[in-house]
């Protein structure tokens, strides 16, 4: 046998294989697809979890049911004490603004997080009682007293503010804070990419508005 049969029987092997493996694939649907619509014998369609735990049984692991999120667009959130845009694949961590919402004297808190780029933010709307000054807030003291914190002035929604930049080996922040109509606003935002979080943080505050 020469050189050239050989490679195209053995060509010709791998398109059998390759085409025998697709069919069973195919069957191997067909067939999830009919145990999932025969599961309730004709009745309700099944639950979400009736769903997850057959798949399970037929893969031997945990399907996964949902996709990704991949949208690049940015959507508002806005009430009565602040309004501002971020992205609408970020996961609201409702858990954490409930309890700091406990606080009375906390308006608006909202945490989000992005998966690309790594990114997390808050934004909080406080009641800034007696506070006359942007150092007396306790977020803005801190930095202050920190040497690895950069300081610089930052207008918002035409309110003076102070921003603030790390970019330590523990991790990246941009954050702003100002005061208006007697409370207290800030912005923080942490990862691991300084200019990623530069351009969201940009971004974020660009679109922030004080009804």
């Amino acid at each position: 046998m020469t050189y050239f049969q050989s490679a195209f029987k053995d060509k010709d092997l791998f398109m059998k294989k390759y085409i025998i493996a697709s069919i069973c694939f195919l069957l191997f649907v067909i067939a999830v697809m009919a145990f999932l619509a025969t599961k309730n014998g004709g009745g309700d369609a099944l639950t979400q979890k009736q769903k997850q735990d057959a798949l399970e049984k037929l893969l031997g692991r945990t399907p996964v049911l949902e996709e990704k999120k991949t949208s690049d667009a940015w959507i508002s959130h806005k009430n009565q004490y602040v309004s501002f845009l971020y992205p609408e694949v970020a996961r609201i961590y409702d858990e954490d603004d409930k309890s700091a919402m406990q606080e009375k004297s906390i308006f608006d808190s909202f945490h989000f997080g992005t998966d690309t780029p790594k990114l997390y933010g808050v934004v909080q709307v406080i009641d800034g009682g007696t506070t006359q000054n942007l150092s007396d807030i306790p977020g803005v003291l801190m930095r202050e007293q920190q040497p690895d914190y950069q300081k610089s002035a930052k207008t918002i929604a035409s309110f003076s503010g102070e921003m603030f930049h790390k970019n330590a080996d523990t991790g990246v922040e941009w954050s702003v804070f100002f005061l208006a109509k007697g409370k207290e606003y800030s912005v923080v935002i942490t990862g691991n990419n300084s200019q990623d979080a530069e351009d969201f943080f940009n971004r974020l505050v660009a679109s922030l508005q004080i009804p």
